[in-house]
């Protein structure tokens, strides 16, 4: 361009048109992408209506409708104003480049969508009739005045949501509307008609006075069909015309009404609103549309579907805050007072900050503690709790903290619990300066401490929710580098917790130890470690050792565990575990290993008394020494293999074993079937290396997960933080040992022979079972030999049962009757206990019940959007665990692979029975299980006629409401057409999301009629009458459905009364096949 005018000046007599195009060139250049409009009145502005509350708007019932539309004309224009006239050219809009060809037009086109889809949702998401009333005549007069101010295109992205499926199918909604929005709507509707080609809405477009939107849909649509025809002639020259044309569209119908703006004075709080819509997609709307009013002839479904509860922002009533003056800037808002201050501070707005609403009932409840005064908070949204969580005067339990970290992942995922913790530490400032310095010691920095506070122990106890999650690492990662230039201190602190995290992490990913203060390992003799690993027996082996290196074992497996996984069940379910719980799986399979170790141990040794007592004595020292480690997941996985020896036929050998150990294993099996004494040592120790006994705290969750909702109503849902608070209790002592490391070195043959796949050796009770003869006479005269077996010293304690009889079972009952049978491999996880010692012991061994949980729903987003509650009953406190009952009848023990399960047979010898009572509890089992397995088959026979009826119902149904509809159909004699030319077919639906913008331009979502006959497809056009545009339309769909669908024969069909002559042409030329109903 400077060559062009340097060239001019140089031609004499151009010198004056060459400064003049200077000048200009110049002033376009430095305005660039700024506004292009001009405001041509010296009328002032008219006066908006403000909202009478000074905070965020998050309801759109409380925006004046005029100045919504004038907002939206606002927002629309300077859209609008930044488009350029490339952006038309050759479809760049919907080509390859488009982001960097047509950008400003994108903009705009991803707006015109936004607003349609918000405007359904607003719709669809209001369960209550009477709101939803109100909602669809709010925006039918939103669109009214839009109208008026000469937007069309916001018009018809509104015109476009009343008459989407999800809105237009709620007759009882509209049913609601007065005459008058009726009328005015039956109005719009026919205004932006695509009938001639939308010739209604191209004369009122001609006939406004600007500022004026158009619709640019109905542009592109033209520039679309233009840019078919060829750029050349025949001749080979240019195709002048097609750019004629082109240029038309452009400078005649866009254009020319870029240059005058809106004379409308913004305001900051709708601006804010309009630029932060919430909305659904479209299968989502169609969701709830058909749940808040079901089809014709069905039922609502009782779950209501979770996006009811999410994507509004929590409703603050008006005058929840101060109600403030005019507002004088788009970035500053008067009236927002910080929350429980002696003198409000009032604050700037700013976009996004979620921490303005005070403490009301509709957001947060909670109480004092009548002893401590601290503050219990019982329900309340994510951002309170959150803003609970760094208050400024902490007032709440010093157990709040670690409980919210503990069961957060309940309620809101870890990026956005990261995001608002970010944003609240970024305080909005004082909008007065004489306070800056008060809301710097009352405010900022008890706050920022607090902040600091939570991500430090955050760090340091769930290190693993960083690692795992990139996206996360990424966000604490620039969190990190923007503190070390603004706050360094505070970096360092942060950075310290990291260091500390990570090295914990490296210890328990190394799984050994060595240096000053580590025990020297205790090898096995040369001869042992010679042996083949199916060969070595635990006596072999030294059980302090074996102890030591169970510990590594299992507290690597349990530093893997993530308290996500632990949440509603998913652990148990055979099918999603190794989805949603991959490490706990894992964790209780190196459990279910070594107790079937032990048991295939006892098994191979039972034909040997001496052996199989010095076999029981040494697994006895080794829970010992476990249990002085706090080993106690290990300490129940020995105590459940070695319970399978308490039968009546190894009296003699029990007998033989020392009264210490016996003593000892009497009560460590009642400690390990007591949840109460297992979680009284756990929090004892929580600063020592341990492994605690994760199926009790487990079945404890499972328990208050079933029996209390997850949310609370006000009407606006909750976060339940009593239920909450009470899980949180359970699994933060459950994870903090994870935070410790045991300092042993590892001894890689006890630990290979550990964790040794299970043999599939007869299981020892089914060899009991059937009978296994044990020669008795042997044992006294082995016994001298048993004792001299290695043995932990200083036992303590030489009570016990008296020789020749077996201590008692805990909670009572025969022997043998609440024994944890051992699970099959692939199918089970070790059993779980009853949750405390003064419950009787379940008949299925402890193992943890399967309650029918509420209805959970996936984490909402932070964005003060609402997840959907469980059920609508109120929360109970929680106090006491009531006891936890098995949710069917007792587990069999495994049976052997290789043959069928083997009756107990009662045998009498004189007038002695030996019926043993482990038999009795089987036949018993047995029944029960037989009796339940029948009542489960009928009920779910039953499930599955009655939803076969309900379906059948549902069709007949829609076929009597399409019948209806269609009855008075003006359009049904096409149809019956279609029924002549393709007897038995039928006419669906094909829908496409056009994201290309293949048929319209932009993108748009695609509906055609479909007739399938085989393999052939037709695509049918059924109307009143056809005009070129409307072939030329078809005919583009029918290339998107090639494009999509390859295989097969594809068809055009157009069954109209009449059809313009071109249009019958181009239709007869693309071989169209056109039928009419009086053919």
């Amino acid at each position: 361009m400077n060559e062009f005018l340097t060239f001019l000046s140089s031609v004499p007599g151009s010198e004056r048109t060459a400064d003049t195009l200077k000048k200009t060139f110049d002033k376009k250049k430095e305005l660039g992408d700024q506004r292009v409009g001009e405001l041509v009145t010296t009328q002032p502005p008219p006066r908006p209506f403000l909202p009478t509350a000074g905070g965020p708007i998050a309801d759109v019932l409380d925006i004046n409708s005029e100045e919504l539309a004038r907002q939206i004309c606002i927002t629309e224009f300077e859209l609008f104003e930044k488009l350029r006239p490339w952006e038309f050219i050759g479809q760049a809009w919907a080509k390859s480049g488009k982001e960097q060809k047509a950008p400003n037009l994108l903009k705009i086109i991803d707006r015109f969508n936004t607003v349609s889809s918000w405007a359904i949702s607003e719709i669809c998401r209001c369960e209550s009739l009477k709101r939803r009333g109100k909602v669809l005549q709010k925006i039918i007069e939103i669109a009214g005045f839009l109208r008026q101010y000469n937007n069309y295109n916001s018009l018809m992205a509104f015109i476009a949501a009343l008459n989407n499926s999800s809105v237009s199918r709620l007759k009882q909604t509209f049913s609601q509307m007065p005459q008058k929005v009726t009328a005015q709507l039956t109005e719009l509707n026919d205004l932006v008609s695509q009938v001639g080609n939308y010739a209604k809405l191209r004369n009122a477009i001609h006939s406004c006075t600007p500022p004026l939107v158009p619709y640019l849909g109905m542009y592109l649509t033209d520039l679309t069909f233009i840019d078919e025809n060829a750029n050349m002639t025949d001749a080979g020259l240019i195709n002048f015309s097609k750019r004629r044309q082109i240029a038309n569209v452009i400078q005649n119908e866009i254009a020319q009404y870029q240059q005058e703006r809106y004379n409308l004075e913004p305001v900051a709080q709708i601006q804010h609103f309009l630029n932060n819509l919430q909305y659904f997609d479209d299968k989502t709307n169609y969701k709830l549309s058909t749940w808040i009013e079901p089809r014709q002839g069905t039922m609502r479904p009782q779950e209501k579907p979770v996006e009811l509860m999410m994507g509004e922002e929590v409703r603050m009533p008006m005058g929840a805050a101060n109600s403030g003056s005019n507002l004088g800037s788009s970035t500053v808002v008067n009236g927002m007072s910080l929350n429980d201050d002696t003198e409000p501070i009032d604050l700037e707005f700013v976009q996004g900050y979620r921490f303005y609403p005070p403490d009301k009932p509709y957001n947060i409840k909670r109480s004092n503690d009548p002893n401590t005064g601290a503050v219990i908070v019982h329900a309340a949204t994510v951002d309170k709790l959150i803003e609970r969580l760094t208050h400024e005067r902490l007032t709440e339990d010093a157990s709040f903290l670690p409980t919210f970290l503990a069961a957060y992942r309940y309620f809101v995922t870890a990026y956005d619990l990261l995001d608002a913790l970010i944003m609240r530490w970024y305080l909005p400032r004082p909008r007065q300066a004489n306070l800056t310095d008060q809301w710097r010691e009352k405010k900022e920095i008890p706050i920022k401490k607090r902040v600091l506070g939570v991500l430090a122990q955050w760090i340091e106890r769930y290190y693993a929710d960083f690692v795992d999650d990139p996206a996360l690492w990424e966000k604490l990662s620039t969190f990190l580098e923007s503190l070390g230039n603004a706050d360094p201190q505070a970096a360092n602190v942060l950075q310290t917790s990291l260091a500390k995290a990570m090295q914990i992490c490296q210890q328990n990913q190394q799984g050994t130890a060595t240096g000053p203060g580590v025990p020297t390992p205790i090898d096995p003799p040369a001869s042992v470690m010679q042996k083949p690993l199916s060969e070595v027996s635990i006596a072999d082996l030294d059980p302090t050792e074996v102890a030591r290196q169970l510990c590594l074992i299992s507290h690597a497996a349990y530093c893997q565990i993530r308290p996500s996984e632990a949440a509603y069940g998913r652990w148990r379910d055979n099918d999603t575990k190794m989805d949603y719980a991959p490490n706990l799986s894992s964790f209780f399979q190196v459990l279910f290993n070594l107790t079937a170790n032990i048991d295939s141990e006892l098994g191979r040794f039972l034909a040997r008394p001496h052996d199989l007592t010095a076999v029981i004595s040494r697994w006895i020292e080794v829970a010992q020494v476990c249990m002085q480690l706090n080993n106690w997941a290990c300490t129940r996985a020995i105590v459940f293999g070695i319970d399978k020896a308490y039968a009546q036929e190894l009296q003699a050998v029990w007998s033989q074993v020392s009264p210490p150990l016996r003593s000892f294993f009497t009560d460590i099996r009642k400690t390990a079937f007591d949840s109460q004494i297992l979680r009284t040592k756990l929090t004892s120790s929580l600063q020592s290396p341990q492994v605690p006994a994760l199926d009790c705290t487990l079945a404890e969750v499972s328990f208050l997960e079933a029996q209390m909702p997850d949310w609370v109503f006000t009407p606006d849902p909750l976060v339940n933080f009593d239920k909450f608070n009470a899980i949180g209790t359970l699994l933060s002592p459950a994870f903090t040992p994870q935070q410790q490391s045991y300092l042993f070195t590892r001894v890689d043959f006890m630990q290979a022979w550990l964790v040794r796949p299970a043999t599939p050796e007869v299981p020892l009770i089914s060899r009991i079972q059937n009978r296994v003869p044990i020669d008795e006479s042997t044992l006294s005269a082995s016994w001298t030999a048993t004792r001299a077996a290695p043995s932990l010293r200083n036992l303590g304690g030489s009570g016990g049962p008296p020789a020749g009889t077996l201590p008692p079972l805990p909670g009572g009952g025969p022997p043998g009757s609440s024994l944890p049978p051992v699970p099959p491999p692939a199918t089970s996880l070790p059993p779980v206990p009853p949750p405390s010692s003064t419950l009787p012991p379940l008949p299925n061994g402890g193992l943890p019940p399967t309650p029918t949980p509420a209805p959970h729903n996936p984490p909402p987003v932070a964005t003060n959007s609402h997840p959907a509650p469980a059920t609508e009953q109120p929360p109970k406190p929680v106090h006491v665990l009531p006891p936890i009952g098995p949710k069917k009848a007792a587990v069999l023990p495994p049976l052997p692979k290789q043959a069928e399960p083997v009756a107990p047979v009662a045998e009498d010898i004189g007038n002695q029975s030996i019926i043993t009572p482990e038999m009795r509890v089987t036949v018993l089992n047995l029944l029960r299980t037989s009796i339940e397995v029948r009542h489960e088959l009928d009920q779910l026979l039953s499930d599955v006629m009655e939803e076969a009826a309900r379906q059948a119902e549902r069709e007949m149904s829609v076929e009597a409401e399409a019948y209806e509809n269609n009855r008075d159909n003006p359009h049904a004699e096409f149809y019956r057409v279609i029924q002549r030319e393709f007897p038995g077919c039928k006419i669906t639906k094909w829908t496409h999301n056009d994201k290309q913008g293949v048929v319209y331009g932009f993108p748009d979502q695609i509906e055609c009629d479909m007739i399938k006959r085989g393999d052939d497809t037709f695509l049918c056009d059924i109307r009143p009458e056809v005009q070129v545009q409307n072939v030329a339309l078809l005919l583009r769909i029918g290339k998107l459905y090639r494009t999509l669908n390859p295989k097969g024969s594809l068809s055009c069909v157009v069954v109209a009364k009449e059809i313009h002559p071109r249009a019958l042409t181009v239709a007869q030329k693309c071989k169209i096949k056109i039928f009419r109903p009086d053919n």
